[in-house]
């Protein structure tokens, strides 16, 4: 089975915005472009593993935030 994509772009925006930063710095502190960064939020992409483990890092943020009721998905997208 193919592992499925993990779209949590509301969730994303709510974090970047709790942070008061704008897309650009938000971006920079991933080390990711403000155009992906920007897909991300308005889930026509989905987040990687790598960016999904910077917030995760970066902003101290749990990881289990991100799943709310689906943890199997995050766990998939982290393989």
């Amino acid at each position: 089975m193919a592992p499925s994509k993990l779209f949590i772009g509301r969730k994303i925006r709510e974090l970047r915005e709790a942070n008061k930063a704008t897309q650009a710095v938000f971006a920079e502190r991933l080390g990711i472009s403000t155009s992906y960064l920007n897909q991300i939020e308005n889930n026509q992409r989905a987040i990687s593993a790598s960016v999904l483990l910077s917030l995760a890092e970066k902003f101290r943020v749990d990881l289990s935030a991100f799943s709310g009721s689906d943890s199997d998905r995050l766990l998939s997208a982290l393989s």
